[in-house]
């Protein structure tokens, strides 16, 4: 009997999960843009992980339910569009390029974070117009709809904005924007780590550390404090890697991620390190400010865990525009 009450309650919590999602609509509700340069909108989506919006607050035995476009982005930006602009918008082609875009919760607090390119299309060369990089926080129960008008109006903020400069791009290098962008980040060109302590992303991407007066304690190739002189000479001072970016001891990597050291390396033009986590309480997919993982999914529905389970260790890629660590899809 014990058995069918099981196999009945986990059948039902598949058919919850099932159905727990939110759909994504994008609406504007502004006044018609008069002269917009642009009358079509194409659509390049160039995430990791392109089907996962995020999660947000939930209802009925769902503590978060997933975030689904629904219809498909691209079908919604036709009509978007058209409901921006007026009779007096010019022939010109936008292409939306989407490089992030997701919803997260931290206990009762909702965030969004979006990055989108913004060119101007011509034939089969594109001319920069504007990147839209921008992480916002609000209720868990406005989250959804703040997150969509943060993507509507980023479009429409920039519909009579002319491109920068007069160097396309052409298909190949937008697809590739990532590699380009690093190509003028220090960090990035020379793949080599300084020694020393990095207190922000910022110091940590232009090779400036803070100090190079450290004392280590390693144990089995894992970092478990650092110490940097204090106030007084021949005084000592632990620092929690909350407080810092990332640390360099004799060229190997250590970045500080939710309040915990990981051995940081180069796979290819990516930073990366291996992060373990519990299951059943999910991976944080992404961090936001410097170091810490204070934001992120922390898992969510229903879920039973019997007996205790190993650790899974999943690979966490650094973000080389804001120094946010991301699940490497």
């Amino acid at each position: 009997m014990k058995r069918i009450a099981i196999s009945f309650l986990l059948a039902f919590i598949c058919l919850v999960q099932l159905f727990a999602q939110k759909d994504l609509v994008l609406t504007y509700h502004g006044s018609p843009i008069e002269v917009s340069l642009y009358n079509k909108i194409q659509y390049l989506d160039s995430r990791n992980g392109q089907s996962n919006l995020g999660y947000v607050k939930g209802g009925f035995m769902s503590g978060f339910n997933n975030v689904v476009d629904n219809p498909p982005i691209p079908i919604q930006l036709e009509s978007l569009l058209s409901s921006m602009v007026d009779q007096t918008a010019l022939d010109g082609t936008l292409l939306l390029q989407l490089r992030y875009y997701k919803f997260y919760m931290d206990n009762d607090l909702g965030m969004c974070k979006l990055r989108i390119n913004l060119y101007h299309q011509k034939a089969d060369e594109y001319y920069f117009i504007n990147r839209i990089d921008t992480l916002i926080e609000a209720k868990t129960k406005e989250i959804l709809a703040k997150g969509s008008d943060l993507f509507v109006n980023s479009i429409a903020d920039n519909l009579t904005m002319a491109p920068i400069g007069d160097v396309p791009f052409n298909l190949g290098q937008i697809k590739d924007i990532d590699n380009f962008e690093k190509e003028d980040i220090p960090l990035y060109v020379n793949k080599t780590f300084k020694d020393g302590l990095y207190p922000t992303f910022e110091s940590f991407i232009n090779q400036e550390p803070d100090t190079r007066e450290l004392q280590p304690k390693i144990k089995k190739f894992e970092l478990k404090e650092i110490k940097v002189p204090g106030n007084e000479p021949g005084k000592w001072r632990s620092l929690e890697p909350k407080h810092i970016y990332a640390v360099v001891i004799n060229g190997k990597l250590y970045i500080s991620y939710d309040n915990k050291f990981f051995l940081g390396y180069f796979d290819g033009n990516d930073i990366k390190f291996s992060y373990q986590y519990s299951p059943g309480t999910g991976v944080q997919g992404v961090s936001f400010g410097f170091g810490i993982g204070s934001g992120g999914y922390q898992g969510g529905g229903i879920g039973l865990i019997l007996g205790k389970r190993p650790k899974e260790t999943t690979i966490m890629k650094i973000d080389h525009l804001d120094g946010s660590a991301h699940v490497a899809n």
